[in-house]
C-alpha cells in the first residue's frame, strides 16, 4: 500500500492565497512620466525657439533672469518651443517631478534636463 502525501489542509491553502492577494494589492502602479524620443532625422529639422528655465532649490522657476509663475510658464511654452531645464544641485526631487509635469501639459517640442552649473 502506498502512503499518500499530506499536501496541506484546505485552510492552509486558503491562508496562503489570502497572503498572496494581500501582497499583490500592495503593489502600486508607477507614476512615471512617459517620454517620447523622436529619431534624429536631418530631413525633419524644424525651426524652434529655445527656452531656458532654471528650477531653484526652493522650487521656484526662473527664466530670463527673473522669477516666473506656473501661469507664466504655460504662456512661454508653445508646441514649437525647445525647453532646456536646469535644476540646481540640491533641489528636492519632488520639485523636479512637479515641474516636469507642468512642462508636459504644455506639449513642448523637446525637453532637455540638466544639472545647473
Amino acid at each position: 500500500m502506498r502512503k499518500s502525501r499530506d499536501l496541506g489542509q484546505p485552510g492552509d491553502i486558503a491562508f496562503l492565497l489570502i497572503i498572496f492577494f494581500i501582497l499583490l494589492a500592495g503593489v502600486s502602479v508607477s507614476r512615471s512620466l512617459p517620454l517620447t524620443i523622436l529619431p534624429d532625422n536631418s530631413e525633419n529639422v524644424r525651426e524652434t525657439e529655445q527656452l531656458t528655465i532654471t528650477l531653484l532649490i526652493d522650487g521656484s522657476l526662473s527664466a530670463f533672469n527673473k522669477s516666473i509663475t506656473e501661469e507664466q510658464l504655460h504662456q512661454l511654452i508653445s508646441s514649437s518651443t525647445d525647453i532646456r531645464l536646469f535644476v540646481e544641485k540640491d533641489t528636492v526631487w519632488q520639485y523636479v517631478v512637479d515641474t516636469l509635469s507642468l512642462i508636459e501639459r504644455s506639449s513642448p517640442a523637446s525637453l532637455s534636463l540638466e544639472v545647473a552649473p
